[in-house]
């Protein structure tokens, strides 16, 4: 039913509350963290599968952030930072048609500044989601099984020009 020619479901952005700062600890070097709360379960997304998808959470999403930005040269700067993502995901949620699993996330990066006006921009950053595992209800003893697993790697160059 959910694939039937013309079907429109209702999908909103849910509402955030971000919270964020940073301290140069020395000239070099400057240190981050923040904090996202989304409200996940006050979003209205309707699913193919029939029904709103964000009451089924078991709870709202949570994200933790931070980072650091080491200037190396006058020219050459350094960046890691760390991502953990929380999605209150559950097992009425997860369906073969969509899923989201908890991710740590961890990245590095720099920036070469060419001159004043041209920046060369590198980066790498490894996902890394949590395995959704349930119990296998067939069969006896119960088994646990994994159903959803999942790793990335990302890399990426960029130029940036100012006029």
């Amino acid at each position: 039913g959910g694939f039937t020619d013309g079907n429109k479901l209702r999908s909103d952005a849910p509402a955030i509350l971000s919270l964020a700062g940073s301290w140069q600890i020395i000239d070099r070097l400057q240190v981050m963290a923040g904090w996202n709360y989304y409200f996940d379960k006050d979003a209205k997304i309707e699913s193919l599968m029939g029904g709103d998808n964000m009451q089924k959470l078991s709870r709202n999403t949570l994200e933790y952030l931070f980072g650091a930005e080491f200037k190396v040269t006058e020219k050459f700067l350094l960046s890691a930072g760390i991502q953990f993502s929380n999605f209150g995901i559950n097992d009425d949620y997860t369906n073969d048609l969509g899923f989201t699993n908890d991710s740590f996330m961890t990245g590095v990066g720099g920036k070469y500044s060419l001159t004043d006006k041209i920046d060369i921009n590198f980066g790498y950053c490894y996902a890394n989601y949590a395995p959704d595992k349930c119990v296998k209800e067939a069969g006896t003893p119960k088994e646990t099984i994994t159903r959803y697993e999942r790793k990335t790697h990302n890399a990426t160059v960029g130029v940036d020009f100012r006029f």
